[in-house]
């Protein structure tokens, strides 16, 4: 086995272009002869560590803003390499535990001593922020889409070290708590809580450095990777649900799992609370680390999150709700109210639950009267336009944190704002920035699945705000958007959101049991001035086109549930149908295709069933002339590859659809079959055995039937297709 140990130093072309490489190299040696030559490979993964940490706390560091921007792209950049890190670092776990804690509790020293010199402070946080990197990726796993758990290393670990009497609780938990007093770890702590406590450490000495006067020579990207590693801490070590292991170390089970009597774990979400709200105070100006802070927060108190139970009974939650109060950045106080109006929903009492929205809604609905009676009267001044889009910012937090849980008391509680939304688009009718921002607040409220909270009342008052409002955009800006945009501008956003509301409202109103649904007529209405003025907006912008498609889709499914599809006046129809055609033959975007076909197939499924004979327009319009251009899409070589099946499945049910005596598939396939007759000198009199199947095909609904037609015409399609285009 070759050891591929070259002392290299940080920023060496060698180790930047080839140590990516080289690790994955060595994880494919490890699986080969893990178990043949498990010391050698154990040395070898130490060795390969110690290198990695050492290239990278050596580094110059001489141009801070130079360093800051390389370092945010290698946050990212390397994550693979860090992940492999960490995997050899666990091989010799209690090394690597030591090495980190050892090598950042001496940078911690360092830290204390030079603060005021610049150059050697950059130095320190470089090698700080790497360490921090490589310490949460042992200490933590990818876990996507899985429970994170403690790493099975780490745990054999502590309970070995617990065996040898080597650790206990009572210095574990000193250690933690003292760490804010920044005093050193004691003999006997846990090396994983010891890594955790120089984290908290430098979190205080920043918090110290900061208010001091340092903070223009303190680190944000440090702050923000911090964050990063608390945030992965936090989800495993934290509030531990001991059944998912066997056994749990006994540190780990008498500090930190749910329901233990120490009070380690109170106090770790108390100082974590604290450090999100004092970085979202005090780091207001830096965007990385009040993503990263937020990020955080949110984690914490999403709904689905176990611990949250535990965490909204803290003394530093209820202060979080108090950030109400504080001047921040408008984006901050949104992520805010919609944390902090997500964790209500943990409350077990309701008029606990009642009592904490309350708290958090009568400022805005107070703030949002005041700005209203301003507006009325100077409505045309920069700094009233300002406080309504703030207001507005805060009410889509709220929004975007309210669940079916919470939805009834909110919208009870802020209904007559709600009301007034619609007023607000007329009042500044001529200011695009706040009609998106109502616009925005709607949406957030219609993702929600108002109609499954149980409060059908409520949820078709705030719809009917909602239809207000896109009238209200409609009389307003339709003449805007006639508008032909050139190339060189921008994507009109409040088009898109528009659409995006009609899109989410067709959806909610699915869940509605009411038989005659009143947005199938805000939709005929708003598609007869909308639809003509859509067409070059279609062609020139692929998130518009993308999104109107769905709302169509979206309407058309709900016209089919309420049984009115046959309502539907000419004019929209022939519209809608144009739609499909080009959004068949005209757009390079496969999604849009398949969009269109989606529209064809839900109106093949309601011809079939269409007893009555009460769609006999629509079959006239779509059957024959939609089924035939579907098959010179296909010979034309236009369909894309995913939507082939979609397509098939379109032709099948539009023949089964069809009441002709002459089916239209039988009359293409044999037109297809007699032109290649023409063109081929050397074709037979006699058709082929899938060939004659087709002409015969006996069309009534069923699944086995589909599934042999498209079969059929997949293979008549391929030699059609290969004669077409070979001649």
């Amino acid at each position: 086995m070759i050891l591929f140990s070259i002392q290299l130093s940080y920023g060496d072309t060698v180790y930047t272009d080839a140590s990516k490489s080289l690790l994955e190299a060595w994880l494919d040696v490890i699986d080969v002869v893990e178990f043949a030559f498990s010391e050698e490979v154990h040395h070898h993964a130490r060795v390969i560590f110690d290198k990695f940490i050492e290239c990278h706390i050596d580094g110059s560091g001489t141009d801070q803003e130079v360093n800051e921007v390389k370092m945010k792209s290698e946050r990212e950049a390397n994550k693979e390499q860090l992940i492999i890190i960490g995997f050899l670092g666990r091989l010799n776990v209690q090394h690597s535990l030591t090495q980190l804690a050892l090598y950042t509790e001496a940078k911690l020293n360092e830290l204390c001593t030079c603060m005021e010199n610049p150059d050697s402070v950059t130095k320190i946080f470089d090698a700080l922020t790497w360490l921090i990197m490589i310490s949460g990726h042992v200490l933590c796993m990818d876990a996507i889409g899985e429970k994170p758990l403690i790493p099975r290393d780490i745990n054999q670990l502590s309970v070995q070290l617990s065996q040898e009497h080597k650790i206990d609780s009572q210095s574990t938990l000193t250690t933690l708590q003292s760490s804010v007093q920044l005093q050193l770890p004691q003999d006997k702590c846990d090396p994983t809580v010891r890594i955790f406590a120089n984290i908290l450490r430098l979190c205080e000495m920043e918090n110290r450095a900061i208010e001091s006067g340092f903070g223009a020579t303190w680190s944000p990207l440090l702050s923000s990777t911090i964050m990063w590693f608390i945030g992965q801490y936090l989800n495993i070590y934290i509030l531990i649900d001991a059944t998912y292991y066997n056994p749990l170390a006994p540190v780990f089970a008498e500090l930190f799992t749910i329901g233990s009597a120490l009070p380690a774990n109170a106090w770790c979400m108390n100082f974590i609370l604290n450090k999100v709200a004092w970085n979202m105070h005090k780091y207001h100006h830096d965007v990385d680390v009040v993503e990263e802070s937020i990020r955080l927060f949110l984690d914490i108190v999403n709904v689905r999150n176990q611990k949250l139970p535990h965490v909204i009974e803290l003394e530093s939650f209820q202060n979080l709700i108090h950030m109400r109060d504080l001047q921040l950045d408008s984006k901050i106080k949104r992520s805010v109210y919609k944390g902090l109006i997500m964790a209500t929903a943990a409350f077990q009492n309701v008029d606990q639950r009642q009592e904490c929205l309350r708290h958090l809604l009568e400022p805005i609905g107070a703030r949002f009267d005041s700005v209203c009676a301003e507006a009325s009267r100077l409505h045309h001044e920069t700094h009233v336009r300002e406080k309504v889009l703030v207001v507005l910012d805060e009410m889509t937090g709220v929004a975007q944190g309210i669940n079916g849980s919470t939805f009834p008391f909110v919208y009870q509680t802020m209904r007559e704002r709600f009301h007034r939304l619609p007023d607000i688009m007329l009042l500044f009718r001529n200011y695009l920035d706040i009609n998106v921002a109502v616009m925005k607040v709607l949406i957030e409220m219609t993702t929600i699945q108002v109609a499954t909270s149980g409060a059908v009342d409520l949820s078709r008052d705030f719809y009917e705000v909602c239809f207000r409002a896109m009238r209200c955009y409609m009389e307003q800006q339709g003449q805007r958007i006639e508008k032909i945009y050139g190339d060189d501008e921008e994507q009109p956003d409040d088009v898109l959101i528009f659409v995006e509301l009609f899109k989410k409202l067709t959806i909610q109103y699915v869940f509605e049991q009411a038989e005659h649904s009143v947005v199938a007529n805000l939709g005929i209405t708003i598609l007869s001035n909308l639809m003509p003025k859509m067409y070059p907006l279609l062609e020139r912008f692929p998130d518009i086109a993308m999104a109107y498609y769905k709302s169509l889709n979206c309407f058309i499914e709900l016209l089919v549930c309420n049984n009115e599809l046959h309502q539907l006046p000419a004019e929209i129809l022939n519209h809608i149908l144009y739609t499909i055609k080009i959004g068949l033959t005209s757009f390079t975007y496969p999604e849009i295709q398949g969009h269109s076909l989606d529209l064809l197939i839900t109106f093949g499924d309601s011809l079939i069933q269409d007893t009555e004979n009460r769609l006999q327009h629509l079959r006239e319009l779509t059957v024959e002339p939609f089924g035939k251009l579907l098959f010179d899409v296909i010979v034309g070589l236009n369909l894309h590859s995913e939507n082939k099946n979609d397509c098939y499945g379109a032709i099948y049910l539009l023949a089964c659809a069809s009441r002709t005596e002459i089916n239209f598939c039988h009359e293409t396939v044999t037109a297809l079959v007699n032109k290649q007759k023409e063109r081929v000198t050397y074709a037979t009199d006699s058709d082929t055995p899938e060939v004659e199947k087709l002409k015969n095909f006996v069309f009534s609904h069923s699944r086995e039937q589909k599934m042999s037609f498209i079969d059929l015409l997949d293979k008549f399609v391929s030699s059609i297709c290969f004669l077409y285009h070979q001649v």
